[in-house]
């Protein structure tokens, strides 16, 4: 209705809208204005508080790094010698050793006799069968009427599907083209040989060479693999062996070239987050003004916490001091990168146990009897195949174990580690030999257990392996910034952190603010509304009253006039 009253009242006292609007606003002014203030300040809280939000959970994820144990298992390795390489993978404990390689493991390699060219017939009338063994495995291969060299070898590579690789060198002399066949893979278990069920029909294969194991000791054990890469002796080490009799000296460190650099940017990043929150909990004294947080405990309280945090003693009597970082009045982390990474170096494994924490793990250890024999002091006298499922080791069923009478207890011995660790990856439980040479020493490195069950009469017997429990333990110690993680976790993560609280404490008095406000421009509107209304049914009335007086002021001059 606003504008609706154009002149309420008698001369200069007339009242319009302009007067009501006035009024209005005024009201307005009282009423609003302090909500309206605090309304303000919530905004900009709200803004501030997405600021130090992000700059905390940057500042929490640069501090993480320190607490997550993945970022300690990097590790190096250094071989040197000219028998091979050896590499590690993350996690690898940290260990040295020594290899010796004795012998390297070959494929079986074949030649037949020479031919004038590679496309020379080798059978006029075919039907011969040429029959190639392959370890226990049989390939034959029908010789069909003019079938050439290279036919054959197509045909071989075909019929073997690589197992066997065929192909046609040029050796030179007056018959220069020989067919070469070449086990795919090394050791003793990829003999190759060819038989012909023709007399007449003879390529005359001849052995180049002897397909074999790798033998090679390692920490003076010896060893045998049917190829010259093991990644199976030591958990996450692959082994390289390049050439006999030739020694290989490993060391596999643990790696912390990164975390100099990471330290860095964490004391950038918190110097960062103690300005921005020194300036959200500011007063300035000759303005008076006080800034968004100022005087908030759940936000004044985090700079101290996470500073006396960092420059804790821990039990192990180290301090962030001894790495180099200070801290000046004003709250600044100050970084001698170079004392930070001379006390890293000193002792990688303290470092990490004063940043990460330390866990003292018990291992489980538990020795076999005497493996491959049949009695006390009997070696067996005959090949024994102990089957699959004659004993578990942490309910995992052993594989099938053979044996060999050809053996020393000791070489058998190395049969059973080798099973044994074939399951490692299911058990938890790694196998190694003993010093005799003839018992199995398991251990459990986790701290798990290691359970023995279900044994049989061979297992007993043959493997000295029965039922039992041994248990390890592991006991974990936080570190520095594993506690200031749990801090982060309970200041940042959740409705229920303490920023959480923060930020729905927030909200909710923006909402009770927009709902105050509202209720209040109700009001408002609600009493000019009737004010309007009134003023309007005053203004009928009062030129009711006016052209009554009109008229009555007529005949008044009318009268007047006839006198």
């Amino acid at each position: 209705m606003a504008g609706s009253i154009s002149i309420l009242g008698l001369g200069s006292s007339a009242l319009n809208a302009d007067t009501i609007d006035q009024l209005k606003a005024a009201d307005e002014k009282i009423l609003l204005g302090p909500a309206q203030k605090r309304a303000d300040k919530n905004i900009q809280q709200r803004e501030d508080f997405q600021t130090l939000l992000e700059s905390l959970k940057g500042l929490q994820s640069s501090a993480s790094v320190f607490a997550d144990e993945l970022s300690y298992l990097k590790r190096s390795t250094t071989s040197s010698g000219d028998g091979g390489q050896v590499t590690a993978e993350s996690g690898v404990s940290p260990q040295s050793g020594q290899i010796y390689v004795e012998q390297m493991a070959q494929r079986s390699i074949l030649q037949t006799k020479g031919f004038a060219t590679e496309n020379e017939i080798i059978s006029a009338a075919g039907g011969e069968t040429l029959t190639i063994a392959l370890g226990p495995d049989r390939f034959e291969v029908e010789i069909t009427a003019g079938m050439s060299l290279s036919d054959l070898q197509e045909k071989i590579n075909e019929k073997t599907d690589g197992a066997v690789e065929a192909s046609i060198l040029n050796i030179g002399g007056d018959d220069p083209y020989s067919l070469v066949l070449k086990s795919k893979d090394t050791g003793t278990d990829n003999v190759v040989s060819v038989t012909s069920d023709e007399e007449t029909f003879d390529l005359e294969f001849t052995e180049i060479q002897t397909a074999q194991d790798a033998k090679f000791t390692y920490n003076g054990i010896s060893i045998t693999r049917d190829s010259n890469t093991i990644d199976d002796l030591l958990t996450g080490v692959t082994i390289t062996l390049e050439k006999e009799d030739e020694y290989i000296n490993f060391d596999i460190k643990q790696n912390l070239d990164e975390m100099s650099d990471m330290f860095e940017e964490f004391v950038n990043t918190y110097n960062e987050s103690v300005a921005l929150l020194n300036e959200l909990t500011d007063f300035d004294v000759e303005s008076g003004t006080a800034a968004s947080f100022q005087g908030d405990s759940r936000v004044t309280s985090i700079r101290s916490t996470l500073s006396g945090m960092i420059f804790k003693t821990s039990t192990s009597e180290m301090s962030m001091t001894q790495f180099g970082l200070d801290v000046t009045q004003d709250g600044v982390l100050v970084l001698n990168k170079a004392a930070f990474e001379s006390k890293m170096a000193e002792d990688p494994a303290a470092f990490e146990g004063f940043f990460r924490g330390n866990t003292e793990i018990t291992e489980a250890i538990t020795i076999s009897e005497q493996v491959g024999y049949s009695a006390p002091g009997v070696p067996i006298d005959e090949d024994v195949t102990v089957g699959y499922d004659s004993i578990k080791i942490n309910d995992i069923s052993l594989p099938e174990v053979t044996l060999l009478a050809s053996n020393t207890p000791q070489e058998n011995t190395l049969l059973l580690v080798k099973a044994i660790n074939d399951i490692s990856n299911d058990t938890g439980v790694k196998a190694s030999v003993s010093g005799s040479g003839d018992k199995v020493i398991l251990t459990n490195a986790s701290g798990g257990a290691i359970e023995l069950s279900g044994a049989t009469a061979d297992a007993v017997t043959y493997l000295g392996l029965s039922n039992g429990r041994v248990n390890g333990s592991r006991d974990y110690t936080d570190g520095l910034f594993s506690d200031i993680d749990g801090y982060f976790e309970g200041l940042l993560v959740g409705e229920f952190s303490t920023l959480g609280l923060l930020e729905s404490s927030l909200k909710g008095e923006t909402e009770r603010l927009d709902d105050e406000i509202a209720k209040t421009m109700e009001r408002i509107s609600s009493k000019y509304e009737i004010m309007e209304a009134q003023f309007a049914s005053y203004n009928s009335i009062i030129k009711q009253f006016e052209s009554s007086f009109g008229a009555l002021q007529m005949q008044i001059d009318t009268m007047t006039a006839k006198k």
